[in-house]
């Protein structure tokens, strides 16, 4: 059995829409994970300073998204540069 994705409840999630093979997943534990689908294989965690309400890919790139957390924070997250 694999292990939990977040250690608090899951606020949102969205498949990346250009090819369909990773889950982007956001938490109130503070953290944005991306998951490859077909094996659940954990790709990258990324940890902000505020619980996370809600998560989007970039329309134009397949590289970046971005998290809204609580206080109106906004977060722009690019994958090239993690």
């Amino acid at each position: 059995m694999s292990p939990p994705l977040h250690n608090k409840a899951i606020t949102d999630c969205k498949v990346e829409p250009r090819k369909g093979e990773t889950v982007l997943t956001c938490s109130l534990d503070k953290t944005a994970r991306l998951t490859r689908i077909a094996s659940n294989n954990h790709i990258c965690t990324w940890t902000l300073p505020v619980p996370l309400w809600s998560t989007c890919w970039d329309p134009t790139d397949d590289t970046i998204f971005f998290c809204g957390g609580i206080q109106n924070k906004l977060f722009l997250i690019d994958t090239k540069h993690d």
